[in-house]
């Protein structure tokens, strides 16, 4: 018995991300996911607010394009993953940024390290204007 649910379970799973993976692509929102020194932009806060729906709020997903929060649990869940990605990506540049000082600095190795640090600014920046505050080392 257990064995079926969880199997009904899995395909309504898998029904649901083929719903939202459907919803992202005909809304053409499954590329220029980005950040500015502004925070997140429309695009990628619509694509975390239409993935993170749950199951009975899909119906509503207009809602999302229309740049209002589907729901208090639904933006909670989208800062915190986009908390998470960010805090990823910081570590990520800051790495970058200490492989880059680590050697004599060339002409686009300087370039790079330049690049990177606005980079950072940038995610900082949009951390920073999250509920939950990133923080940087």
């Amino acid at each position: 018995m257990l064995c079926c649910l969880l199997t009904v379970l899995s395909i309504a799973a898998a029904a649901n991300v083929e719903k939202k993976r459907a919803v992202l692509q005909s809304c053409d929102l499954l590329s220029n996911l980005t950040c500015t020194a502004d925070g997140p932009s429309w695009r990628l806060m619509t694509a975390l607010r239409i993935w993170n729906m749950e199951h009975s709020e899909l119906s509503q997903w207009q809602v999302a394009l229309k740049g209002d929060p589907v729901s208090e649990e639904n933006e909670s869940l989208c800062n915190k993953q986009l908390h998470v990605f960010l805090i990823t990506l910081l570590s990520e540049i800051e790495e970058a940024i200490t492989k880059l000082s680590s050697h004599t600095p060339s002409y686009v190795q300087s370039s790079c390290l330049t690049l990177q640090s606005e980079y950072k600014q940038i995610i900082q920046t949009t951390c920073d204007q999250l509920p939950h505050t990133c923080t940087s080392s």
